[in-house]
This record gives structure tokens, sequence and C-alpha cells, in this order.
């Protein structure tokens, strides 16, 4: 392809951010407990909570990019087989 893009770099893309989303959801089963933090404990929960609702809306973001990135590779690859084999097409053709 020109202009130095690879459709790897796509496949590496959504790899890396697949994998980020899984490892960022696996963080999930060891979000700490509410500590005691006596009149704060009630803010202190309500932090975690609200953290643990931004993380998650990150796993999906991430997990989503992963799929638009891999749907972009398999789109890219496409038009260039079909790219090809209307070149090959015309070759034989003249």
């Amino acid at each position: 392809m020109s202009g130095g893009f690879d459709i790897k770099d796509l496949n590496r893309l959504a790899g890396t951010l697949a994998q980020g989303a899984e490892q960022l959801e696996g963080l999930a089963g060891k979000a700490p407990t509410i500590p005691d933090a006596g009149t704060s404990t009630a803010a202190v929960g309500s932090c975690l909570a609200a953290l643990g609702d931004v993380m998650s809306k990150v796993v999906q973001t991430a997990a989503g990019a992963a799929d638009r990135a891999q749907a972009g590779a398999k789109e890219y690859q496409s038009a260039d087989d079909n790219a090809r084999e209307s070149m090959n097409g015309t070759r034989r053709a003249l």
C-alpha cells in the first residue's frame, strides 16, 4: 500500500486495543473494597464507584475500537484484493 501504511498496522492496533481491554477488564475483579474513611467513607465509596464506571466505559471503548480496527483491516484487504484482481483482469485483456 502507498504512504507506508500496511494492513498489518491495523491488525497490530486491533490486537493492542483488545489486549488492553482484556487486561483492564481482568482488573475489575481486583477492585478494592470501600475503606473505612470515617465520615468520608460514603464520599470515598462514591468516588470508587464512579471510577469503576469510567473504567467500564474505557474497556468498552477499547474493545469497540479494536473491533473497528479489525473490520477496517478486513475492508482494506478486500479492497486491495479486488483492485489486484481487476488489474490482473485488465492485463490479461490487453
